[in-house]
């Protein structure tokens, strides 16, 4: 499968450019200080939770690029089970992006943040880090 090959999507850049230049930005400066690979195993957790083929195919092939191990990807939808596969500050980044992505759960949140600001130690961490989920969460699908 390529991405070419999946539901035809809005064309953000096409229909709204404007639009599409500020998700850009916000996902730029959210990245920011955020590691790689993690922005990516972000990325693609947010769009297995949002069911979009398009965005997995395409940050899944980015995570190979970058490196990321099959077994992390192969394993990232159930990554409260892997033991051992995932760090405790992916670990922590996951756990907020499902709260985030997941309006159902928004009331564990405040725990999450605690668990984050662990491993971080900095609040604007945790801010970059909710943008980063926002941005694939606010991409249009169909």
């Amino acid at each position: 499968m390529t991405t070419t090959e999946t539901t035809r999507r809005i064309n953000l850049n096409r229909v709204s450019p404007e639009v599409y230049e500020a998700m850009m930005l916000l996902s730029n400066a959210a990245a920011k200080d955020i590691d790689g690979d993690l922005a990516e195993l972000i990325k693609i957790r947010a769009s297995q939770m949002n069911h979009c083929a398009f965005c997995l195919d395409m940050h899944t092939a980015d995570a190979r690029k970058r490196g990321i191990s099959e077994q992390k990807l192969a394993v990232l939808s159930a990554w409260e089970e892997a033991e051992g596969v995932f760090t405790e500050q992916e670990q922590a980044a996951l756990a907020l992006t499902e709260e985030m992505t997941d309006l159902t759960r928004q009331s564990q949140v405040t725990a999450k943040e605690l668990s984050l600001r662990n491993y971080s130690g900095a609040h604007s961490k945790i801010q970059q880090e909710n943008t980063k989920i926002a941005v694939p969460n606010s991409t249009p699908k169909r």
